[in-house]
């Protein structure tokens, strides 16, 4: 496998989102396009394909390239794209961890909130006792019902019999 290929072993995935972060806070600006200089041919370290270069591990990291040798300079400049490339898949990989994250959080409270709204043995067992209750209720108080009927029709019996006998009720309430 050729050098430019391997993954240093010393490099850790940690490392490489903590660097990633420390360079999503930074501003990188071109301050001037000087291309008579060496910094052109090099890197002015000024544009993000030379920041992706440094957030390499030094193994992998681009060997300056000669000057005269078009080649080596297509090269160069190869290795640095692809650095820059391999720096915005990490940091989308990064952003998809978040929101992977984010969404296991969300997953995780609805499936808190679908536990808390199944009923529970306990709370069947609940609704059975106040359902029987209930009914008992109820039949409580059709019986109630019917012997109240029954007192009434027994007191307008007796009251109308009083009353074509002429006899006073007055002792009843009393």
């Amino acid at each position: 496998m050729p050098p430019h290929v391997k993954v240093s072993s010393a490099t850790k995935a940690s490392e490489m989102d903590a660097q990633l972060a420390a360079l999503r806070n930074t501003q990188i600006r071109i301050e001037s396009t000087n291309r008579t200089s060496a910094n052109f041919l090099y890197g002015s370290r000024e544009t993000l394909l030379d920041t992706a270069c440094e957030f390499l591990s030094p193994d992998l990291r681009p060997v300056p390239p000669q000057p005269n040798c078009p080649q080596s300079m297509k090269i160069y400049e190869d290795h640095r794209q692809m650095a820059a490339e391999y720096l915005r898949v990490k940091t989308e990989m990064s952003e998809m961890r978040k929101y992977k994250e984010e969404l296991m959080e969300k997953i995780k409270q609805n499936e808190e909130l679908e536990n808390l709204s199944t009923p529970t043995q306990e709370d069947n067992i609940q609704l059975t006792q106040l359902n029987s209750e209930k009914e008992a209720l109820l039949a409580f108080r059709e019986k109630l019902s019917e012997q109240l009927t029954l007192i009434e029709a027994a007191q307008s019996k007796k009251s109308g019999s009083a009353h074509s006998t002429g006899g006073s009720t007055d002792g009843w309430w009393s």
